[in-house]
């Protein structure tokens, strides 16, 4: 899978697990798994030889998820062979964050009260026609 469409495919997975956010926190109780917690990373399973491995930076705000999200990434990761750097930044520093010239993860969690201001300006993918395309 090429880098670009490997991008596309977490951002759908992504997508489903925000839509899935308020289920997640009941997926996985009593904390993350070794590894998983903010600021690591899933162990890659069988990258191909001579590929490079991806690593791509989810921003988060809530610490209730990151157990949830810890475990569908994992899964992620087995699957795909890229790593996913969880990082978890406090509400009234996340939105601040976002909008800093530097620093933004690659992927990030949006609330709907902060959705409209990002739409406006452009600064949200569709992921429509990706998931419509995709095998997921």
């Amino acid at each position: 899978m090429e880098l670009l469409q490997k991008k596309k495919f977490f951002m759908t997975v992504l997508a489903w697990v925000v839509l899935g956010s308020p289920f997640l926190s009941c997926a996985k109780s009593g904390g993350t798994s070794a590894g998983a917690s903010a600021g690591t990373s899933a162990s890659p399973s069988g990258m191909p030889a001579g590929k490079s491995a991806v690593t791509l930076k989810l921003g988060i705000w809530d610490k209730n998820q990151e157990g949830g999200i810890a475990a569908v990434l994992e899964d992620f990761t087995a699957g795909t062979g890229i790593r996913v750097n969880v990082e978890l930044t406090p509400w009234q520093h996340y939105w601040t964050l976002l909008e800093a010239a530097a620093g933004q993860p690659d992927v990030f969690w949006m609330h709907s009260s902060q959705a409209a201001g990002y739409i406006a300006n452009g600064m949200l993918m569709d992921l429509t026609d990706h998931i419509a395309r995709s095998a997921v």
